[in-house]
């Protein structure tokens, strides 16, 4: 029988497929009022790593420099940056965070477009906002979930922003992708077992796939014994000597960063590391012990949004087994 953690990874195709369906419109609208607008900047207030995701998305395709902003400084410090011509982006799936609502406040005082990410359109947060964007049902599941709704819900800003064709029409497959990725997770059944005494597992991630690696880190810690470490900066794991024990878990999908990628699973195959890989690139195989797939034709800016589902399926495999 699966799992309640089992069961809220397989809905998050759902929980997507409801965001795109009823939040376009809205998405439309605001990205209407952001064109008018013409911010010079957008700003990130957020306790998860959809800022990471953000700095690239809208850099690489709005033009627009991204800053993560610390709540402390709107509420300890009391000492808030200028903002004009800023587009504020507050992310918390609950919507109940006092320090965001702070900065939203606060903001509001200034040249300052505000908008919420929540899966509750009666929170404070959301009704603080200029703006809300609702990432879904607000049930455990759907905060299960929350992180592949956020970068969503992202991705269709800046599509809707840009009014780029091209990215409208490939997040109309988004969800068929997602799908095709839980699909061939089942694979992870078939060699979890070997890792089911696993003390300890290194997490490497780079460009968009940053966010994915920090996510996935964040849920094997949180529903395993085993101890997940992030590794940032990827050329520290060149001069990091690594225990033969500890396997490095590397999210390689195709893009920019895969030629440097393939670089440091060729260095990990050398110092005979194991190395898990998730990936949509036939050729990664040979430097893999295990291969977590992702389908073929995903793109690398949507990359993050599948390729966290096969983290989460092996922290959940890996889970049961422990309780076992």
């Amino acid at each position: 029988m699966p799992s309640r953690i089992a069961q809220a990874i397989a809905l998050q195709p759902d929980i997507i497929a409801q965001l795109i369906e009823t939040q376009q419109t809205a998405i439309q609208q605001i990205a209407h009022v952001i064109r008018d607008f013409d911010p010079r900047m957008v700003m990130i207030a957020s306790y998860g790593h959809a800022a990471n995701y953000a700095q690239y998305l809208f850099g690489t395709y709005a033009g627009l420099p991204v800053l993560s902003i610390a709540p402390t400084l709107y509420t300890l410090y009391q000492a808030p940056p200028l903002t004009q011509r800023t587009l504020l982006i507050a992310i918390a799936p609950t919507g109940d965070c006092r320090d965001l609502h702070e900065i939203i406040v606060q903001c509001q005082r200034q040249e300052t477009i505000t908008l919420s990410l929540t899966h509750n359109p009666d929170s404070p947060l959301a009704q603080a906002a200029d703006y809300h964007i609702r990432l879904g049902e607000y049930t455990p599941e759907a905060l299960t979930g929350s992180y592949p709704a956020q970068l969503t819900a992202l991705a269709m800003l800046v599509a809707a922003i840009t009014e780029t064709a091209e990215l409208q029409d490939t997040l109309a497959h988004l969800v068929h992708l997602m799908h095709a990725t839980l699909h061939m997770t089942a694979e992870i059944s078939r060699w979890i077992e070997q890792y089911r005494h696993l003390n300890r597992i290194l997490i490497a991630g780079r460009g968009y796939n940053e966010t994915t690696a920090s996510e996935i880190t964040r849920v094997i810690n949180h529903v395993c014994t085993t101890r997940a470490e992030l590794f940032g900066e990827i050329d520290w794991l060149y001069r990091t000597p690594i225990p033969a024990d500890t396997p490095v878990l590397v999210i390689a999908p195709w893009g920019k960063t895969l030629r440097p990628m393939i670089e440091l699973l060729n260095d990990l195959a050398q110092r005979q590391i194991d190395r898990l890989v998730i990936c949509n690139d036939h050729t990664l195989s040979p430097f893999a012990n295990h291969v977590l797939p992702l389908p073929i034709g995903l793109p690398e800016w949507l990359s993050p949004i599948c390729a966290v589902l096969p983290g989460q399926v092996f922290a959940e495999r890996l889970a049961r087994l422990q309780l076992t």
